[in-house]
């Protein structure tokens, strides 16, 4: 299911059409939509890349979804290298909506060096990314009070 036909398109702060889809910024989640037939690479993925971290630049700990709507590839061993970038992606799901994509998922999970999960639908996934923010944000302000606390 599309962003647009979600329940969560009234969350959608901005959308960012990009060379190879439409990235959605939410609060603290960015969603990525892929168009059909896209090679995804770190060269290509620059324009949203420069997009989210000027977007996000004072939040340190944002989600990253991948909603899988179209047929697409990409260069799984780049995943290291995109999120090097964006350092304040705490967490990384991927939705799948077909039994192929589940299968390159479990592949992708073993070359990419990055840590994923994958969901059916984006309900699953929101619900998973928002409590794992949660946790996450929870952690800092845990630890920025124990050091205040020297």
């Amino acid at each position: 299911m599309k962003v647009q036909e979600s329940i969560y398109v009234n969350e959608v702060l901005e959308v960012f059409p990009c060379p190879v889809g439409k990235v959605f910024l939410f609060k603290n989640i960015v969603l990525l939509e892929i168009n059909s037939g896209v090679h995804l690479t770190f060269d290509n993925t620059q324009s949203f890349i420069k997009k989210i971290k000027s977007f996000y630049a004072k939040k340190s700990a944002v989600g990253f979804i991948s909603n899988r709507v179209n047929t697409y590839s990409s260069e799984v061993l780049d995943y290291k290298k995109l999120f090097n970038k964006l350092l304040m992606i705490k967490t990384f799901s991927i939705v799948y909506y077909n039994l192929q994509t589940a299968y390159n998922i479990e592949i992708e999970k073993k070359i990419s060096n990055v840590p994923f999960v994958g969901f059916k639908n984006l309900t699953e996934a929101f619900i998973y990314t928002k409590a794992t923010l949660k946790r996450k944000n929870n952690d800092i302000v845990s630890k920025a009070n124990k050091y205040k606390s020297f």
